[in-house]
């Protein structure tokens, strides 16, 4: 999977990895507000390349009502696949009005908006991107609350909100642990940046499969190489 990255993952962009074989795409996050208030910036971010298929539209928000309204627009929208919740945004911006990340230090909350997205979507897919905790990791608890909700899959990214994008933060070891609890499939998520590092991922964490975001933006290749599992470069045509 293609990460969502706010400025980056545009439809030029994906279109330019979907060519390089990634198997599922995913919109830049989406506020929910602005979804409902009918932002012309923010529907023109729904669109998507006739290749795009899956397509995932994230969204991100925390009160109920503007959440259910944004997801009935979706749903009068063609060609989205997945409808994805938000709940791992690092951004002050964002976690601090209690939506993306801050959704983690309330999960009643967080599976209570999960499983009205499932109760309201007509789309084929809901989903769950997580980081560990907000300012600790509470990967037993975050698991709870996934066995509680009605969704589809989750990614998590392995680090809590307050580690950021840290590196020497990444703990795939609590991402492992809370595959172990869950009975949907699990995307891992964080400093996966070759072919080697999504095998390694994948064989530490027992995940689904990865989803890669930084790397791609250097080297949108790599999807292309993870499933030929190689470091060479494709023939550009």
């Amino acid at each position: 999977m293609l990460a969502p990255l706010a400025g980056y993952t545009d439809l030029p962009f994906r279109s330019v990895v979907k060519k390089f074989g990634v198997d599922i795409t995913v919109s830049e996050m989406i506020s929910s507000h602005a979804l409902v208030y009918a932002n012309k910036k923010t529907l023109k971010m729904l669109e998507k390349s006739p290749i795009e298929s899956p397509y995932a539209v994230q969204i991100a928000g925390s009160k109920p009502e503007v959440v259910r309204s944004a997801v009935e627009i979706l749903n009068a929208q063609e060609g989205i696949d997945i409808v994805d919740l938000n709940c791992g945004c690092p951004a002050p911006k964002v976690a601090n009005h209690g939506n993306g990340s801050g959704l983690l230090k309330d999960l009643s909350l967080l599976v209570k908006i999960a499983n009205l997205i499932k109760q309201t979507s007509t789309k084929s897919y809901v989903s769950l991107k997580l980081r560990l905790g907000f300012d600790k990791k509470i990967p037993l608890e975050i698991a709870a609350a996934i066995n509680e909700s009605n969704v589809d899959y989750v990614v998590i990214h392995g680090r809590t909100r307050c580690d950021g994008y840290k590196k020497d933060k990444i703990d795939y070891d609590s991402i492992a642990a809370i595959k172990q609890r869950i009975n949907i499939p699990l995307i891992a998520n964080g400093e996966i940046a070759s072919a080697a590092d999504a095998r390694m991922v994948l064989d530490r964490t027992g995940a689904n499969g990865v989803m890669i975001g930084r790397a791609a933006i250097k080297a949108p290749w790599i999807f292309w190489q993870i499933r030929h599992n190689t470091n060479e470069i494709p023939p550009i045509v």
